[in-house]
C-alpha cells in the first residue's frame, strides 16, 4: 500500500512540473507590431513568440502590421508565447 501511494505521489509531482507551463497560462489582449521572428513586439517593447497555430499562422504572415490579438499567454521562465485565438489588424 506504501509502495502504491509513494507511486502515486511520484506521478502527480511529476505531472505538475512538466505540466508547469499550463499553470502559468492565461487569457490576454496584447497590442502590438509584428516582426519577421515570429514574434510580436508589444506597445512597451516586449517580444512575445507568437504559438504556430491556425491563427497565430495567420498573424504571422503580418509582417510589419499593428494587430491586437486575444489568446493564452504561456508565462514559463523560458518563453513568453501567446496561442492566438483571435486577432484584429490596427490601422
Amino acid at each position: 500500500m506504501k509502495k502504491k501511494s509513494l507511486i502515486i505521489l511520484m506521478t502527480v509531482l511529476t505531472l505538475v512540473f512538466t505540466v508547469n507551463i499550463g499553470i502559468a497560462a492565461e487569457p490576454v489582449t496584447l497590442k502590438g507590431q509584428v516582426t519577421e521572428d515570429n514574434q510580436l513586439m508589444t506597445e512597451d517593447g516586449e517580444f512575445i513568440d507568437i504559438a504556430s497555430t491556425e491563427k497565430g499562422e495567420q498573424v504571422m504572415d503580418m509582417v510589419g502590421e499593428t494587430v491586437e490579438v486575444r489568446g493564452t499567454l504561456i508565462d514559463s521562465e523560458e518563453v513568453k508565447e501567446i496561442e492566438v485565438e483571435s486577432f484584429t489588424v490596427l490601422k
